[in-house]
């Protein structure tokens, strides 16, 4: 392999060069084509990325040779410029495109790769440099036409949304799937390229809060090939969340679904994530929907009768998903962390609650899920009962009833029981989600050291396969051990997992 030095190097014939332009002129597919048959038989083309795969092809089973590829575009990545090399016995020549460092232009053929194959190929890269830059602008119009469009969406105003979109296909029609994706800044325009082209005109594509985010049809085929574009991104630098299906007038809803997915999936090291998968919601999904509802009602209703009911239940609930660290729940919510611990505290006495208590913590934040997944707290149903819930009693397992409720903890605590019958794994799971995940404290209350500690902890997330970073894995555990617990005491007889 040889370092060539930086792009524009070479020489070519003007007539070449004047076809080349011709060509970009009909778009880049176009452009492709032509450099190829000045290239000659057998050769190929490909503009690759750094998420791992080619953006274009031509001819396209040339797509296959990415991978061969990849050391010789991380070079470049690392240092622009273009580079020669051998591949599948092809002569490639790999070049960035001015201004777009994690874009690399691939040109194979047979035989040798003179002056004027080079000089090709560097035109083609300077061309591409010019539609990439006009789509690139394009696609920043849109989204910012379909930012407004977003917010108005979220907002509750569907109708006026649909007015804004009425000449560009509307909005997606049935129930809407939103996905919010997060990348690494240089990768985001790759991501953003990708999401507009999987969804095309059968959705909405947009950026806020600093992520892309696209609403389709449930099911429909943007949906699949936006799930399947994302979900078969292999890049660290990418997470993904997306909502169940819902009505589009739950649109606020299904974004929160996607948000709270995708903080999950960043906390587990995932890069794809469905709201229906989280733990909360195996849980929640067992339970009776109405009888679910009502419970959570009752739980909140002191701080669903406050007049400031919306700002206080989305500083608890953030507060609650932050694992009680203020100021991780203030970024969320783009407020100062003495606004945070105000609202929470002014929660805490409202509730009667002490949200010291994990077992508190655990039960509010499923309640609060609860109400989020049926559409917001402020449209929960009434409870049938007068007076509130306690946090510190009412449980949502028992909404299963014994039998189900026993069943369902057995199946979470099965592979610790199975791994460790002695219950050291059990007594230190319990003892540090207690204190919130706090190593030191639990080791000192079990009188072992705290890198026992972590190695039990550690432990426990192989056997169950459950991230204890997020907050809704330690919720399932603590609740399962918490109904185990019970069935212990009471002398209850213990289902098989």
């Amino acid at each position: 392999m040889t370092q060539d030095g930086p792009a524009g190097a070479g020489g070519g014939g003007l007539g070449a060069v004047n076809a080349l332009i011709e060509a970009a002129g009909r778009g880049g597919r176009e452009l492709g084509r032509r450099l190829v048959s000045q290239l000659g038989p057998g050769s190929w083309v490909m503009a690759l990325d750094r998420l791992g795969g080619a953006r274009y092809a031509e001819p396209p089973p040339a797509e296959e040779r990415a991978a061969a590829l990849a050391g010789g575009c991380e070079r470049l990545w690392r240092r622009p410029g273009s580079v020669l090399l051998d591949s599948g016995g092809h002569t490639v020549l790999l070049q960035t495109l001015p201004g777009y460092p994690d874009l690399v232009l691939a040109a194979g053929r047979p035989g040798p790769m003179d002056a004027a194959h080079r000089q090709a190929v560097n035109t083609t890269a300077g061309l591409l440099k010019i539609i990439y830059t006009a789509a690139r602008e394009q696609r920043e119009r849109e989204a910012a036409v379909n930012g407004a469009v977003l917010r108005l969406l979220l907002a509750g105003q569907a109708d006026s949304a649909a007015e804004v979109l009425a000449g560009r296909g509307g909005l997606p029609a049935g129930p809407v799937r939103v996905y919010r994706a997060q990348a690494a800044a240089s990768a985001g325009e790759a991501v953003l390229e990708l999401v507009v082209r999987a969804v095309g005109r059968d959705g909405l594509t947009a950026l806020a809060d600093g992520q892309i985010i696209a609403v389709v049809t449930a099911e429909g085929a943007a949906d699949a090939r936006l799930r399947g574009t994302l979900a078969g991104v292999a890049c660290r630098r990418l997470h993904v969340g997306a909502s169940d299906p819902a009505p589009l007038a739950r649109g606020q809803a299904a974004y929160r679904e996607a948000g709270h997915a995708l903080r999950a999936g960043r906390a587990a090291g995932r890069s794809f994530t469905v709201y229906g998968e989280l733990a909360e919601q195996r849980l929640l999904g067992l339970i009776p929907q109405a009888r679910l509802l009502r419970w959570a009602a009752a739980l909140l209703r002191p701080v669903r009768e406050h007049p400031d009911e919306r700002r206080l239940t989305e500083a608890l609930f953030a507060w609650l998903n932050a694992h009680g660290r203020t100021s991780t729940a203030a970024a969320e919510l783009g407020v100062d962390r003495k606004t945070v611990e105000r609202r929470v505290r002014l929660c805490g006495a409202l509730l009667g609650a002490d949200l010291h208590s994990e077992g508190v913590r655990v039960r509010l934040h499923l309640a609060l899920a609860a109400l989020d997944r049926a559409g917001g707290p402020r449209y929960g149903p009434e409870p049938l009962h007068p007076e509130p819930a306690r946090p510190e009693r009412d449980c949502p397992v028992g909404l299963l009833g014994a039998e189900k409720g026993l069943a369902w903890a057995a199946a979470v605590l099965e592979p610790l029981d199975r791994a460790d019958p002695a219950g050291l794994l059990r007594r230190t799971l319990r003892v540090w989600l207690e204190r919130h995940g706090d190593h030191r404290g639990t080791a000192e209350e079990l009188g072992v050291h705290r890198n026992t500690v972590a190695k039990r902890v550690g432990r426990v997330e192989a056997l169950t396969g459950q991230p204890l970073d997020y907050v809704g894995n330690r919720a399932e555990l603590y609740l399962a051990l918490v109904t185990d617990q019970y069935a212990r005491a009471a002398g209850l007889p213990r289902p098989a997992a």
